[in-house]
């Protein structure tokens, strides 16, 4: 499998540049894998490669230097409308356990300024993109375990990998499971990364529910496993969140103001927050960190200058992208 990212020059000069294979994985007693990097510039460019260990924490990825694998060379420089091989080398001395995940940061250098004057170029733009590479034994397995719970009036499904190597979550759907009735289903929102490594969980949320998917309702929830095609599926009853959000939306100037509160204190990170109006137009917001008397009890969210749908009296879908996954409400504007 290839991947191919193209950029664009301010002069023109369209270039693209892909690697191959896009996720890697090496068993033991195996220590080395090779990636391809080509290019299609009509010039040679330079390329730098950092290789990062790769962990997961809370719904978040977290990256951290490491000299357990090495790349040879370091540095490479691809020829124009040609192609190197580097070598990615475990050189850690103890034995695999299970898996160790890495990732693999290619960024391309800038040309010398002097070359650009030459080519006439005005601005320069250079490339960068971050490779899976998985170093694991033979005997290592995923073990897949899922809960869902209703918030509010969205749903948060936990996927939680309690096995030894990553497993990539496909194609997750669910759909409420009622005698004598029609089965119900809802979309999704998946996590930005549905690699789900050893010992870590994801999280996918749902905008808001309409009808169905009550506290004690069982849900069936299905997926594929991409690297067998095999569809999996899971019974399992929706629990009650330990966490009660109210939200709050009144307009301030030419924008909105979102009051988040908790009940009894007890609150979940919220990373992002966006508002989208009944025609589908959306605006961001960001956090009001200087209101102090929102510390214990909840979080206040400014939006970008609003536009004519956001009006007072006006129902708004309020997305946040929180350590429970993507959460919907609705909420008028006060």
């Amino acid at each position: 499998m290839k991947i191919v990212l193209s950029i664009l020059f301010v002069a023109s000069n369209a270039f693209s540049l892909s690697v191959s294979p896009t996720n890697i994985s090496v068993y033991a007693p195996e220590k080395v894998a090779r990636l391809t990097l080509s290019s299609e510039k009509l010039n040679s460019i330079d390329l730098q490669v950092q290789i990062f260990k790769w962990t997961q924490k809370d719904g978040q990825e977290i990256l951290t230097p490491t000299r357990d694998v090495i790349s040879t060379p370091p540095i490479v420089k691809v020829p124009a409308k040609g192609s190197q091989i580097i070598r990615l080398v475990r050189v850690a001395t103890t034995p695999i356990n299970g898996e160790e995940s890495y990732r693999i940061i290619t960024n391309e250098l800038p040309q010398p300024t002097i070359f650009l004057q030459k080519k006439g170029a005005q601005a320069q733009m250079t490339m960068s993109f971050s490779i899976p590479a998985y170093f694991m034994s033979k005997d290592s397995n995923p073990k897949m375990e899922f809960a869902a719970e209703r918030l509010g009036n969205s749903l948060s499904i936990k996927g939680t990998n309690s096995g030894n190597r990553h497993f990539k979550v496909k194609d997750l759907s669910i759909e409420a499971i009622e005698q004598n009735k029609k089965a119900q289903t809802i979309d999704l929102i998946p996590p930005k990364n549905s690699s789900i490594l050893p010992q870590s969980s994801e999280f996918w949320g749902s905008k808001p529910i309409k009808a169905g998917f009550n506290v004690g309702d069982t849900i069936k929830i299905s997926y594929e496993d991409p690297a067998t095609q095999d569809i999996s599926q899971v019974s399992l009853k929706i629990q009650s969140s330990p966490y009660e959000v109210f939200w709050s939306v009144q307009p301030v100037g030419d924008r909105l103001s979102v009051k988040i509160t908790f009940k009894d204190g007890k609150q979940f990170s919220i990373r992002a927050l966006s508002l989208e109006d009944a025609q589908g137009k959306a605006i961001s917001c960001d956090r009001d960190t200087n209101n102090s008397n929102l510390v214990n009890n909840g979080q206040l969210w400014i939006s970008k200058p609003i536009q004519a749908g956001f009006k007072k009296g006006n129902s708004v879908l309020i997305m946040a992208e929180t350590e429970l996954g993507s959460l919907g409400a609705q909420s008028k504007i006060q």
